[in-house]
């Protein structure tokens, strides 16, 4: 008998069963085919090392909390995911978005230091 309602991959409320492959299809057109790629390799990686197979409605959670990180930090992130064995230690699609999160930020905020600190003078080295 299936299940007529699912947990929230982001907040575990329970929600209405529901399709996600319009809003997948659409989300995943923001991305390189360099970055599809590595998505789709990760969560097949992920997906390999479970249990319960990934359903429509974890894969729209996970794109929905990456979709305004930038292409280049993303395939850098999932690089260094794969490259750590963090799937095989039973890391998730809930680790890998915050890790690409992170990259993400810490981006935005080198640029913003290096933006403040472009109108200073150097120091004198004496």
């Amino acid at each position: 008998m299936p299940r007529k309602t699912e947990k929230c991959p982001t907040c575990g409320t329970t929600v209405k069963k529901q399709k996600h492959t319009q809003q997948i299809q659409n989300m995943r057109m923001a991305y390189s085919k360099e970055c599809l790629n590595l998505i789709d390799h990760a969560i097949k990686e992920i997906d390999q090392y479970r249990n319960i197979k990934f359903s429509e409605t974890d894969i729209y959670g996970f794109l929905s909390q990456i979709k305004n990180c930038d292409g280049d930090m993303v395939v850098m992130a999932i690089n260094n995911f794969i490259k750590a064995n963090s799937p095989q230690e039973g890391k998730g699609l809930k680790y890998l978005a915050a890790i690409i999160n992170n990259n993400n930020s810490s981006k935005t905020a080198k640029k913003r230091h290096e933006f403040v600190t472009m109108d200073r003078i150097p120091p004198k080295i004496d």
